[in-house]
C-alpha cells in the first residue's frame, strides 16, 4: 500500500509538469484536489455552516465548488491549476514541494470560496467589507495577493525574510487592536511588525470575519490588561463602526416585516392555523438571530423541527418549505434595504 500511494503521488507531480493533460489525468487530479479541499472544509465547518442557511448545500458540494475554478481554462487556454504550478514562488521539483503547493493553493481557494459565499448570503459581511476597504484607502494601505489570499499592506512597507501570518496566529492578536476604527489597520500592522516575527501584512478576509464576530456581540469582548480601558461595547460606543450600528433595530425591523407578511398572506388567508403561525414566527426569530451572529444549520427544516415534534421531511417540503424560504428572503431583503437607507 505504501508503494501504491507513493506512485500515485508521483503521478500528481508528473501530471502538473505536462504541457497537455489528458482527460483521464485531469479527472484523477481533480478528484485528488477535491479530497484535499474536503479536508480543509471539514476542518473549518463551523465557519462554513452559515453559508448553508436556506438550502441543503453540503460540505462535499462546497469542497468541489471551491476547487472547480482551478480546472477551468484561462485566457491562455491553460488550466488555472497548471498556471499556478508554473508561476509558484519557487520551482516545484519534488513530491514534498508539490504537496506543499497543492495544500497551500487549495486552502487559499477554500478561504476565497468561503468569503464569496458569505458575501452572497450575509449582508453584514458585505457592508463590513466595504467599510474595511474604505479604511484601507484612508490609512494608506494597498491590497496585494499572495497564494490566492488578499492582504492589506502599508504603502512602502519592506519586511523581507518574514513569513505571512497564519489564521490561528491572527485570531490570537489582542482584541484592543480591533477597537479603534480610525487607526484599525495601522494598529494591527504596527503590532505585527514590532511584536511578532510576521510580515506586517493583514489578511483581509480573516480580519473581516473576526470583526464580524466581535462586533456582532452585545458586549465588547476584550482582554483586560493593566492600564487598558476595556468597557462594555454597545451602539453608542465611540469606536463602534458606523456601518455596524443599529444592528438590533435592523433585525427587529426584518422580523416585524416577515411576521407581518406571514399574518397577511398565510394566517389571514387561512393557509395556516394560529398554532402553525406561532411556530413559524419563532422560526423567523431564530433565523434572524443566526444571520446576525453568523451561525446557522444545514437547512431551514431544522428551524421548524425545533418546535414541531416529529416533523417529517415530506410534510415540511409540502407545507412549510416555501413559506420559510419566502420569510428568509424577506429578512435578508429588509436588512439590505436598511443598510442602504
Amino acid at each position: 500500500m505504501k508503494t501504491d500511494r507513493k506512485r500515485k503521488s508521483l503521478n500528481t507531480l508528473e501530471i502538473l509538469e505536462k504541457e497537455n493533460i489528458t482527460p483521464e489525468e485531469l479527472n484523477a487530479l481533480a478528484k485528488y484536489c477535491c479530497n484535499i479541499s474536503y479536508m480543509f472544509v471539514i476542518k473549518n465547518r463551523s465557519k462554513i455552516a452559515p453559508c448553508f442557511l436556506g438550502g441543503e448545500y453540503n460540505y462535499k458540494d462546497f469542497a468541489i465548488s471551491a476547487v472547480t475554478p482551478l480546472f477551468l481554462r484561462n485566457q491562455q487556454n491553460e488550466f488555472s491549476i497548471r498556471t499556478a504550478f508554473k508561476n509558484w514562488d519557487s520551482p516545484i521539483r519534488t513530491q514534498t514541494e508539490v504537496m506543499e503547493f497543492l495544500h497551500k493553493l487549495i486552502k487559499s481557494r477554500v478561504d476565497q470560496h468561503l468569503s464569496e459565499s458569505i458575501r452572497s448570503s450575509d449582508p453584514y459581511y458585505t457592508k463590513l467589507q466595504r467599510t474595511i476597504y474604505h479604511f484601507a484607502r484612508k490609512q494608506n494601505f494597498k491590497l496585494i495577493r499572495h497564494s490566492g489570499r488578499a492582504y492589506f499592506v502599508k504603502s512602502g512597507t519592506k519586511a523581507e525574510g518574514r513569513r505571512l501570518i497564519d489564521e490561528e496566529s491572527f485570531e490570537a492578536i489582542p482584541y484592543y487592536l480591533l477597537s479603534n476604527d480610525e487607526t484599525l489597520l495601522t494598529d494591527i500592522a504596527s503590532y505585527l511588525e514590532a511584536e511578532t516575527d510576521f510580515h506586517p501584512a493583514i489578511p483581509v478576509n480573516i480580519l473581516i470575519r473576526r470583526l464580524k464576530y466581535l462586533r456582532g456581540c452585545d458586549e465588547y469582548c476584550c482582554e483586560v490588561n493593566p492600564g487598558e480601558n476595556c468597557e462594555p461595547r454597545c451602539e453608542t460606543h465611540p469606536n463602534y463602526m458606523d456601518d455596524a450600528i443599529h444592528v438590533n433595530d435592523m433585525i427587529s425591523r426584518a422580523v416585524s416585516m416577515s411576521t407581518a407578511k406571514l399574518d397577511k398572506f398565510y394566517l389571514g388567508r387561512n393557509k395556516l392555523n394560529s398554532h402553525e403561525a406561532g411556530f413559524l414566527k419563532a422560526a423567523i426569530a431564530d433565523m434572524a438571530w443566526d444571520i446576525q451572529h453568523g451561525f446557522s444549520c444545514h437547512g431551514l427544516h431544522y428551524y421548524l423541527d425545533t418546535y414541531i415534534n416529529s416533523l417529517s421531511r415530506e410534510v415540511y417540503e409540502s407545507k412549510y418549505q416555501n413559506i420559510l424560504e419566502y420569510m428568509l428572503k424577506t429578512i435578508k431583503t429588509t436588512i439590505a434595504q436598511s443598510m442602504v437607507n
